[in-house]
């Protein structure tokens, strides 16, 4: 009964019966099944898990380096930051040393006058420069 089906299914699907009738055991899948491990020495076994461990510390090694890249170079940005930041403070300082604008109907009237004689121009009448 069991040869009746094997050599239906067998025709039907095209498949040669010589590859089959080879097999002492017909497996549940066509493909042969994988070849067993051999059993290794001790010393071979040992060697094995201390290249494992290497290899293992090495790329530990490696994500430690990148690690430490990342956060100098994250520290390098932020002391550009700061640098930045302080350079357009400079800046700013800088650019304050000319007095505001005063409106008036007309146009607008700049006091160009440094920090260290806004005193004495406010006891005296201040120079007026008239952008146009």
């Amino acid at each position: 009964m069991l040869d009746l089906l094997m050599s239906f299914v067998l025709n039907h699907a095209n498949i040669d019966i010589s590859i089959i009738s080879n097999a002492s055991i017909l497996p549940h899948s066509l493909t042969p099944p994988p070849p067993k491990k051999k059993k290794k020495k001790k010393k071979e076994q040992e060697e094995e898990e201390e290249e494992e461990e290497e290899e293992e510390e090495e790329e530990d090694k490696k994500k430690n380096e990148d690690k430490k890249k990342k956060e100098d170079e994250e520290e390098e940005e932020e002391r550009t930051r700061i640098k930045r930041r302080r350079r357009r403070r400079r800046r700013r300082r800088k650019s304050s040393s000319t007095r505001g604008v005063m409106q008036t109907r007309d146009r607008s009237i700049y006091i160009k006058v440094s920090h260290r004689y806004l005193d004495q121009c406010t006891q005296h009448q201040p120079t007026f420069v008239y952008d146009e």
